[in-house]
């Protein structure tokens, strides 16, 4: 795919009002890092914190995008449904179908199979040997990889290799999970953005684009001995205002017991309908010299919980002691991730910054991506355009 900044007068005239330069303009007297003895290694121009092509090596998910209701259908149907869906969508939106050799690809997928559950054993040790047996207890099938086999020759093996598991597996992992252990296999060796999502799993991935959900408004998390443990609490949510702080223990979800529950089981029982109460018990330091461990239960009433994805300050010196100042102010953003609203979110956070240094440019700009967890590909491009006059965004 390629995606090319428009050199349309439209554009540049868009530009005048838009870009970079409406919010930073290096100044030319500010001093350099030379000249501060090194205070701080970056003083003027535009700066990412991150890795080199962090713009483009951010793990954009390319997931084969069924809908929940779709996802749930293949779960409840026939596997085949799965994987024709997902050589469908390969045939319509992948780019390079090159890429796309069933042998390599069903090898993978073998694999996943293998390292999803105890009870199958798979050889395939020879990259050479087109026999492929899988065991199960006593119950063996070989399966054939030819040569010059087609995409479609490809679902027809993974739906007889699950025709043999259905009729014989019966261990601890379900069979739906091998199957998108599988298929998640298959696509790996297509590059690491490409996957398929459970429907689950998919609902989760819809929260975090559309930068927004009806909860609480904190980050659940597992401590050192895996209790859940309060990781962060967003600002003017229910949480922030009912008291939660970081480091609270989670207990109780209203009377039951979070101990052996995994962060997604609390996260699902913690969301809910907006306005409606939940009671969330937690264990926290307190009492006299902040010895004691209170038990601490919390009512809160769940509403809609806008996650920030991009947030900036305004640094005016280079050290907590504001040794030195920086000539015209630098602006820091961060950006987390890339929801549906981080372009306009980027746009109001300069304009913030520009605000508050007293209408004037900002002498330099870090726009930090440490830790960014991906997202929409479209965001990220309109974020780059922001700063890039001309050249090629995405190759």
């Amino acid at each position: 795919m390629n995606q090319r900044i428009s050199d349309s007068m439209n554009r540049e005239n868009s530009r005048r009002d838009h870009s970079a330069d409406h919010y930073y303009r290096p100044d030319p007297e500010a001093k350099t890092a030379e000249q501060t003895n090194g205070a701080f290694p970056m003083l003027r121009g535009f700066f990412f914190v991150c890795a080199a092509m962090a713009i483009l090596s951010i793990t954009f998910t390319a997931a084969i995008s069924l809908t929940a209701k779709q996802g749930q259908a293949i779960e409840e149907a026939d596997f085949p449904l799965l994987f024709r869906a997902i050589d469908r969508r390969l045939k319509e939106s992948y780019i390079d179908l090159g890429r796309v050799d069933p042998q390599p690809l069903l090898r993978k997928a073998f694999t996943a199979i293998e390292f999803a559950a105890d009870e199958i054993y798979i050889e395939d040790s020879d990259p050479a040997n087109p026999y492929i047996p899988v065991h199960i207890g006593d119950k063996t099938s070989v399966f054939t990889l030819k040569d010059g086999m087609t995409r479609d020759d490809g679902v027809e093996l993974i739906e007889k290799v699950f025709t043999f598991l259905s009729a014989y597996y019966s261990g601890k992992d379900s069979l739906n999970d091998i199957r998108y252990a599988a298929a998640n296999g298959y696509l790996s060796g297509i590059d690491p953005h490409t996957l398929v999502f459970t429907p689950r799993r998919f609902e989760d991935f819809e929260v975090q684009i559309k930068g927004e959900i009806f909860g609480v408004g904190m980050l659940v998390g597992t401590n050192d001995t895996g209790r859940l443990q309060v990781k962060q609490v967003l600002k003017g949510t229910p949480a922030q205002k009912a008291g939660f702080k970081k480091d609270d223990i989670l207990s109780k979800i209203n009377e039951e017991s979070t101990v052996n529950m995994t962060v997604q089981e609390a996260v699902e029982k913690i969301r809910g309908k907006r306005n409606t109460e939940i009671t969330l018990t937690v264990k926290r330091k307190g009492g006299k010299d902040n010895k004691e461990i209170l038990t601490v239960p919390i009512k809160v009433k769940r509403d809609r919980v806008e996650i920030k994805s991009v947030e900036s300050k305004l640094i005016k010196g280079w050290n907590d002691e504001s040794a030195g100042p920086w000539s015209g102010g630098v602006g820091y953003v961060h950006a987390t991730n890339f929801d549906r609203n981080t372009y306009k979110s980027l746009r109001r956070n300069l304009n913030q910054l520009r605000e508050a240094n007293d209408g004037k440019p900002l002498a330099g700009l870090i726009l930090d991506l440490r830790n960014n967890s991906g997202g929409l590909l479209s965001q990220a491009i309109s974020m780059a355009d922001t700063f890039l006059k001309k050249g090629e965004i995405v190759g």
